[in-house]
């Protein structure tokens, strides 16, 4: 089962009363919330460097003191896992890249953890020396793992008497998405499909059930559960048999966002960069079987933890260490430019926009092409006025190189169809772009969806050679996808005008500090998608695309419009409450048969508003169709104007619906009526 935590409120106050009645104090914060707690795990995932405590983030050092809270308080025994992307993120780590975040995990004391895609992130040598230096093991259970030279695929920690086993498997996604994936991909290292890492999550668990004799299986899965095509945790738990907990990562999903399953393992993650602590209790009940009871410690929680002193030293030596050098003022800029995950993978972005002409100027290409991942978001924005050296190379964490070489029109195009596959679907690979402007129709299949490339203005030409600054994690290793570029990159590669610049961050700082005035705070329209409907025709296309765009009228999923379908009473006040921007009523009433129909809320806005009326009986019938008549009066409602739209009793089409909707939606006040 799963239990949200007492509020905040309430702890403070069990606390108090502990003093009077356990030793030691924190006792009453860690008691456990059901009967029979066996055995506790604690858990993070996706830290990605947040090990300082901040608004955010809780600080490893309070993290090493619930774990202490629990071990010493709670009279059982308690492991600490962790479930991948701790090494990278920030410049707290990045700078060392990785060191200091193994060092403040080797201080807090881990138990083991998975390797996720960005353990990867600075080479597979480098992942190495840190699997070297953790005192904890690094897990990964898939193909990787039969390399004598690899990675153990599980570990058996015994405790309190209790055998947990532990196993770990990471998202085959980092065979394209980090350096070291590629590198090991390259080598003939496979991350495996999804039917491989159910086989050998399957086999994980029977060498830990059957030859190990544990107690427990963990499975510590960076896997996510957004279905992108590398398989899910849902995956293992639909499909493996004899796992007690999913313990998750990837996705930075938090615990109640999670859609469980009755008779399967739960599966559990605390989101991203320390916001919260996971909690998993297993109950053994009067058949000695464990059932599990998963939570989060937040960080109002947290506050009643008290740090563990030695911990909060090492984070300050790493923090004075990286503080000198990340506190130097190196640029400034004029206005806020945002970095939300969610504008950085889906479409053009004013952040993307700025690395890629810092790219362009640098290399002196044609073109500058940034993944959309490559682009960090652990700060909400860059604020505008002076920025740090910390604060530019958090947003550029990994150290990439900048690249050019001589790229084939037919190559960019490629490339650029593969930014865009997957759209409107969060992509790291997506384009941010510079010295090229593209159009897309997202209803045309996958590799086929441009319309119209620009490069400096002009159209392209397939045959003809442009130079294309990337990174080295595009350009050279194929990374995100763009295997296209690998050729090129390793035959064609050309030098880079400003030849001082190593890495990505150091062209980002050198553009603000010689190009300010360059910067754009604005999208500009490099990337745009449309709404193409092939069964309308161009001139209907162009007429209705402010109506696409707003989604006041929606095509179906095979991509087509269906101009002659009629419309309904439900899709009509659907329409009108989007074209109009109607607010849902305070206080609805009426239509009581439109109550849970998917246009019930639309209903009620236009019936509060005066637009659509009911029936004698109160009805709505949001599924009959409506006719010309209809659409009149509720026309000359709205504008008191009413149209002369032909036979009164004749019905509506889809196409008439929208042509009718173009003068009411402010969207389209410029437009005429559809041919």
């Amino acid at each position: 089962m799963f239990k949200k935590r007492f509020p905040a409120i309430l702890m403070v106050l069990a606390l108090v009363f502990s003093v009077f009645i356990y030793p030691p104090p924190i006792l009453a914060a860690v008691e456990p919330r059901v009967d029979g707690v066996a055995l506790t795990i604690l858990h993070t995932n996706d830290v990605h460097g947040a090990f300082e405590k901040s608004d955010a983030a809780i600080g490893h050092d309070v993290i090493a003191g619930i774990y202490d809270a629990y071990k010493d308080a709670a009279q059982r025994p308690v492991l600490l896992l962790d479930a991948g992307d701790a090494v990278q993120g920030v410049y707290f780590v990045g700078q060392s890249r990785g060191e200091a975040a193994i060092d403040i995990m080797n201080a807090v004391g881990y138990d083991a953890m998975t390797v996720g895609n960005h353990e990867f992130d600075y080479g597979f040598p480098r992942l190495r020396e840190l699997g070297a230096k953790a005192a904890f093991p690094f897990l990964l259970k898939d193909a990787l793992s039969d390399g004598a030279d690899n990675f153990a695929p599980y570990v058996v920690i015994e405790r309190g008497g209790e055998r947990v086993g532990v196993f770990g498997v990471t998202t085959p996604q980092t065979a394209a998405g980090s350096v070291g994936g590629i590198e090991l991909a390259d080598a003939g290292k496979s991350f495996g499909s999804v039917a491989e890492l159910i086989d050998q999550a399957r086999a994980a668990v029977a060498a830990l059930r059957l030859d190990e004799k544990v107690d427990v299986v963990v499975c510590l899965s960076h896997l996510g559960v957004e279905d992108i095509g590398f398989g899910t945790s849902y995956d293992i738990r639909d499909n493996v048999e004899g796992i007690d907990v999913i313990i998750d990562g990837h996705s930075h999903t938090a615990l109640a966002d999670i859609e469980q399953a009755g008779g399967k393992a739960p599966i559990t993650s605390t989101g991203t960069a320390a916001v919260a602590v996971g909690v998993v209790d297993f109950v053994k009940g009067d058949d000695g079987k464990f059932t599990v009871d998963a939570h989060s410690i937040f960080k109002a929680d947290a506050e009643a933890f008290a740090p563990r002193p030695e911990v909060a030293a090492v984070i300050a030596n790493w923090s004075e260490t990286v503080e000198t050098a990340g506190a130097e003022i190196v640029a400034s800029i004029k206005e806020d430019i945002p970095l939300a995950r969610s504008l950085l993978r889906t479409g053009e972005s004013v952040a993307g926009n700025l690395v890629a002409d810092a790219m362009r100027a640098a290399s002196g290409a044609d073109v500058a092409l940034e993944n959309g991942g490559g682009v960090r978001d652990t700060n909400p924005s860059l604020p505008a006025g002076d920025l740090t050296r910390k604060q530019l190379i958090t947003v550029l964490p990994f150290g990439n190189v900048p690249q050019m070489a001589a790229v084939k029109g037919s190559v960019l195009k490629e490339a650029l169809e593969h930014g865009i596959a997957s759209y409107p679907t969060p992509m790291g690979g997506f384009p941010q772009v510079s010295g090229v402007t593209f159009t897309f129709n997202l209803l045309a299949p996958a590799g086929a969806r441009i319309l119209e490339i620009k490069v400096g203005g002009e159209p392209l030409d397939p045959g003809k050679t442009y130079t294309l600054a990337t990174n080295d994690f595009t350009g050279p290793l194929g990374g995100d996808g763009y295997g296209m570029l690998r050729e090129p990159f390793a035959s064609q590669a050309l030098p880079i005008k400003e030849t001082g610049l190593a890495t990505l961050d150091e062209v980002l700082i050198w553009y603000l500090s010689e190009h300010a005035d360059d910067v754009k705070y604005e999208t500009e329209g490099r990337v745009v998608a449309k709404k193409i409907f092939a069964d309308l025709t161009a001139e209907q296309n162009a007429a209705l695309a402010p109506l696409f765009d707003a989604n006041i009228i929606n095509g179906f999923e095979d991509g087509s419009f269906r101009p002659g379908t009629m419309v309904t009473r439900g899709q009509l006040a659907a329409m009108l409450t989007r074209a109009l921007a109607l607010p849902y009523p305070n206080d609805p009433a009426g239509f009581p048969d439109a109550a849970g129909r998917w246009y019930e809320n639309a209903a009620l806005a236009c019936g509060a508003a005066g637009y659509i009326s009911n029936y004698g009986d109160g009805a709505f019938r949001g599924g009959d169709v409506i006719t010309y008549g209809e659409l009149a009066r509720v026309i000359e409602r709205v504008t008191g104007a009413r149209p002369d739209f032909g036979p009164a009793e004749s019905n509506v089409s889809r196409l008439d619906a929208a042509k009718a909707l173009i003068g009411l939606s402010p969207a389209s006040d410029s437009l005429s009526q559809a041919a």
